[in-house]
């Protein structure tokens, strides 16, 4: 089976610098604008989602390699193991694009938080930079520099020409 992934646009910055207030607001305009939309967070430690003691919990624990637990509402797919970005991609490639939080490492193209000149040593580690997000801008730097509330701008300049670069445009899939 054929795999294409989706357009992925990274969201990183150090704790607290705004990350998901970004993401929740870019989501919410690129959805007014007809994009369907998928997101995945990045948690570095180790937790539990489901809730221990309950019947889906049970069946992971008796050893099910993966378990659904499907709502009235809502669905959820639990494996007994982590997937890599690359891998979680796979049940996201219908969409027209996928903003990830976090994952600073990986080369994705990226939207850089940055809250102050104490966060300008992240841009040196970083690739595949297609901005930053700063309160204040920065004179000198390389990249373009955009405000938390310039969500016109930051779809127009850096994700639609990710959307459509990915090969997708609005509507397909």
């Amino acid at each position: 089976m054929s795999f294409s992934p989706p357009p992925v646009l990274q969201i990183v910055g150090y704790s607290n610098s705004g990350k998901t207030t970004l993401l929740t607001s870019l989501v919410s305009h690129l959805t007014d604008l007809g994009f369907r939309v998928g997101t995945i967070k990045h948690h570095h430690r180790e937790m539990e989602m489901d809730k221990p003691g309950k019947d889906s919990w049970k069946h992971r624990q008796s050893g099910a390699h993966r378990t659904a637990l499907l709502a009235a509402n809502q669905a959820a797919v639990f494996f007994s193991q982590t997937l890599a970005l690359e891998e979680c991609l796979f049940y996201f490639a219908d969409l027209d694009i996928v903003l990830v939080e976090g994952y600073k490492w990986l080369s994705y193209p990226k939207l850089v938080m940055m809250r102050g000149a104490e966060d300008l040593p992240l841009l040196q580690q970083l690739t595949n930079i297609r901005g930053i997000v700063v309160e204040k801008r920065f004179p000198d730097l390389p990249w373009d520099q955009y405000g938390e509330d310039e969500l016109d701008r930051i779809a127009k300049e850096v994700l639609l020409p990710i959307i459509h670069d990915g090969g997708r445009k609005r509507g397909e899939g």
